[in-house]
């Protein structure tokens, strides 16, 4: 367990609760920082940026530099973050789900959320269903849903209904294996690509970890199959990310595959690092990927083949001065870009990633596991533990 030390006084604590909180009203007051799920950027508004963290979802403003909450209306409680989805059509549209399993929607850039209708109970000892929200482009009303036991789900109502798009026959997602990644070719609609969560079922042929579809969902063909020695064995696709043309790029297993056919065929990526959490492609230029993981960031300028570091603890990338922080996401608007992590918050950079610094103010999603104080003069200080003896925390 970490420590952080903050030299406050008990009664400036309280008063900085007081002037922010209203009676029977809590409000967070720090330590900031802690696990981000995912980071979205507005296309029409670069300085407009959302999060989903283990403490819900928070807004920024001003591109990352301050955060504040924004929950209003989402009334049920955290699990292990909420799925988030922005429109890419209409940028003040987003969409969440919270761990009752209803859908949510908001028009008006997450002031205010209201429930679609639509809801999606928990399996069995609280398990979510809803697993990823993923906007389809040139719509302004149809989103997908990948769950943890009913397969792909669509709307075309702005998530009021949904209908299941697993395809049937030979030509479907395989019932009862769970799901967790969805993505939509932005440059068509109807191309699909449906990731695995991990399990091992047992004795029997292999089942493939990523699918393909080509009718936005009617029909399914797998389209990569580890080598699990014949025990029902498919890996954890944790991320997918269309780039320039053809190439898609997948996480799977922490290993980067890559195709560069939309989708159809794949194969690994040679030079791809261990260890690997996020993977996100360059839309704009040929052969460019991102990686993410517990090494930092690193960046391929040939599909794959040999990575370089962009962010790590030499460059700022660290909460402590020496560990480097596990990175959940990447978002990039010029030279400024801003970096999501496990445990240690948001980083940003202003030069094009030459060097990171925390931006935290506002975030309150630390994992926080322990308090304690100590007396001392003219005040006490307070001790909070917090983070994860995995990941390296502030």
């Amino acid at each position: 367990m970490k420590l952080l030390r903050l030299i406050v006084g008990i009664g400036g604590l309280l008063g900085c609760a007081a002037a922010s909180a209203g009676v029977g009203v809590w409000s967070g007051q720090g330590p900031f920082g802690g696990y981000v799920y995912d980071v979205l950027q507005a296309a029409a508004s670069p300085s407009t940026l959302y999060v989903s963290t283990r403490s819900g979802i928070f807004k920024s403003i001003d591109a990352g530099a301050s955060w504040a909450p924004a929950m209003n209306g989402i009334v049920g409680s955290v699990s292990y973050g909420y799925p988030l989805a922005l429109d890419a059509d209409v940028s003040n549209t987003l969409y969440a789900a919270d761990s009752t399993g209803h859908l949510y929607r908001t028009s008006d850039g997450a002031a205010n959320w209201l429930q679609t209708g639509y809801v999606l109970a928990p399996l069995a000892l609280g398990v979510p269903q809803i697993i990823q929200i993923t906007d389809s482009p040139g719509s302004t009303t149809r989103i997908y849903v990948v769950t943890y036991a009913s397969g792909v789900l669509v709307s075309n109502d702005s998530g009021a209904t949904f209908s299941a798009r697993n395809g049937s026959g030979g030509s479907s997602l395989p019932a009862g294996i769970p799901l967790q990644t969805i993505a939509v070719d932005p440059a068509d609609a109807n191309n699909l690509l449906a990731g695995t969560a991990y399990d091992d079922l047992g004795l029997g042929p292999d089942v493939p970890s990523l699918y393909r579809s080509t009718d936005a969902g009617a029909t399914w063909t797998g389209v990569v199959t580890l080598a699990g020695g014949g025990d029902s064995y498919y890996g954890s696709v944790t991320d997918i990310s269309f780039g320039n043309g053809s190439e898609v790029y997948a996480n799977i297993d922490g290993t980067i595959y890559r195709s560069a056919n939309s989708g159809g065929t794949w194969a690994p990526a040679s030079g791809s690092p261990n260890y690997l959490t996020t993977v996100q492609a360059d839309p704009a230029l040929a052969n460019s990927v991102y990686a993410g993981g517990y090494f930092g960031l690193m960046h391929s300028s040939d599909g794959g083949t040999t990575f370089t570091s962009v962010a790590g603890a030499a460059n700022g990338l660290t909460p402590n001065g020496s560990d480097v922080a596990t990175v959940s996401r990447l978002v990039r608007s010029g030279a400024n870009w801003l970096i999501a992590t496990q445990e240690a918050g948001i980083f940003r950079s202003s030069n094009f990633g030459s060097s990171w610094t925390g931006s935290n103010n506002g975030l309150d999603a630390t994992n926080i596991r322990a308090l304690g104080m100590i007396p001392a003069s003219p005040a006490p200080r307070i001790l909070a533990g917090y983070g994860d003896a995995f990941r390296p925390s502030p």
